[in-house]
C-alpha cells in the first residue's frame, strides 16, 4: 500500500455519531426505513439545496415534512434534525491527535449550517484537521466530481498522496476519476497505519481483529480501528517505544459499531 501524505475523511458514521435513520424512522412511524431516507438524500430537491447552502433549515424542514408526509410541524422535525449528529465517537478525536502530526488531515462532509455552527463552537473540528471543507460553504455537494475538484484544487496535493477512509464506494469511484492515483484506506488498512506510527498497540490491535472477525468492515466506525489509542502526545522511534512501555498510557475505550447507511454525511 502506497503510503499518502493527505488523509481525507468523511464525518457521519464514521468519526461522528449519526442517527438520522432511526430519528426519521421514529417520526414516520416506521414508514421511512434506510432506504427511502438515503434516497431522499440523494435525489430530492430539498436535500440538494440545504447541503449546497440554497435553502435555510426552517425551510428544508418544512420540505422534508411534506415530502414524507409527516405528521410532526416543521418546528418539531427541525428539534429532532438538530439532534441527528450524536457528536464523536469515543476516541475519534484522539485518533485524529495521533495522525495529525504525520500527515496532513482534511474533512468534506455534506452538511449544513446548523451542523457547521456545532463543529465549530462545540466540536472544534477546525482544531482536529488542518482543512474543513463543508458542502453548504463551498456550494458543491458529494457525489459531484466538482466538489472533489474543489478539495484537490484547495489542498494542491500531488495525485499520488491522497488517502480517503471510508466514503460511499460509489463516491469513491468518482473521486478515483478525480485525483486518477489515491489509496483507498480500509478499516484495516488504517489499522495499519496507526500501528506503525505507534499511536495503537499491536498486541491489542490483533486482539480487536480476532473479535471481530465475523463482523462486516462497513458496519465499524473508523474511530473503532483497535479500541487502544494512546492519549498521550506522538512518539516515535526505539527509545520512545521502549519509554511508553515503561510509562504506560491511558486506553480511551472506543465505540461499538453501528450499521453504515449509504447516507452521504
Amino acid at each position: 500500500m502506497t503510503t499518502p501524505r493527505v488523509l481525507l475523511f468523511d464525518l457521519a458514521g464514521v468519526l461522528l455519531d449519526f442517527g438520522g435513520v432511526e430519528s426519521l424512522h421514529a417520526l414516520s412511524k416506521g414508514r421511512v426505513d434506510a432506504d427511502a431516507f438515503a434516497r431522499f438524500w440523494s435525489r430530492s430537491p430539498w436535500a440538494d439545496a440545504l447541503y449546497c447552502g440554497h435553502c435555510s433549515p426552517e425551510a428544508f424542514a418544512a420540505g422534508a415534512v411534506d415530502e414524507f408526509s409527516l405528521t410532526v410541524s416543521p418546528a418539531e422535525f427541525l428539534i429532532a434534525f438538530r439532534a441527528w449528529l450524536r457528536g464523536p465517537y469515543p476516541g475519534a478525536l484522539e485518533l485524529l491527535g495521533g495522525l495529525r502530526p504525520h500527515y496532513r488531515l482534511a474533512c468534506l462532509s455534506n452538511t449544513n449550517a446548523v451542523d457547521v455552527q456545532r463543529f465549530r463552537d462545540e466540536l472544534r473540528l477546525q482544531d482536529a484537521f488542518d482543512r474543513c471543507f463543508f458542502s453548504n460553504e463551498i456550494g458543491l455537494r458529494k457525489p459531484d466530481a466538482g466538489c472533489y475538484r474543489h478539495v484537490v484544487d484547495a489542498l494542491n496535493v500531488p495525485n499520488g498522496d491522497w488517502g480517503f477512509i471510508d466514503l460511499v464506494p460509489e463516491d469513491a469511484a468518482i473521486f478515483l476519476k478525480v485525483v486518477r492515483v489515491a489509496t483507498r484506506l480500509t478499516h484495516h488498512e488504517l489499522g495499519g497505519l496507526l500501528v506503525e506510527l505507534h499511536v495503537v498497540s499491536r498486541r491489542r490491535r490483533n486482539q480487536r481483529r480476532r473479535r471481530g472477525r465475523h463482523r462486516k468492515t462497513s458496519d465499524v466506525p473508523v474511530a473503532e480501528q483497535s479500541r487502544c489509542i494512546r492519549s498521550c502526545p506522538m512518539q516515535s522511534g526505539p527509545q520512545s517505544r521502549k519509554a511508553s512501555r515503561r510509562e504506560g498510557h491511558r486506553e480511551v475505550l472506543l465505540a461499538q459499531p453501528v450499521k453504515r447507511h449509504a447516507y452521504r454525511g
